[in-house]
């Protein structure tokens, strides 16, 4: 049963990713994915910011702890893929 949960919330994840979405709680909450460069992220930013960010979470949760650590609160996905979530601009 773990481990169809973890397949599920991978699969997820990078369905939405793959589609250039943020989950719908992200959307509820007006976040969208921003790149560094204040543009949005291309598919293999966002490809690279599901899998390092599941490859924090299995390094014994090492890269779910290191936002708490880091000066701007970023994590290891945040800097692979030279992105990070933040709210959008409003509409007109």
């Amino acid at each position: 049963v773990g481990l169809t949960a973890l397949l599920l919330a991978f699969v997820y994840k990078a369905l939405w990713a793959l589609f250039g979405q943020v989950t719908p709680g992200l959307q509820a909450v007006g976040l969208d994915l921003i790149g560094f460069n204040r543009r949005r992220p291309g598919f293999a930013q966002r490809m690279v910011r599901v899998l390092v960010g599941w490859l924090g979470f299995f390094s014994f949760g090492v890269g779910v702890v290191y936002p708490f650590i880091d000066r701007k609160g970023l994590g290891w996905h945040d800097y692979a893929s030279q992105s990070c979530y933040g709210f959008r601009p409003p509409t007109a």
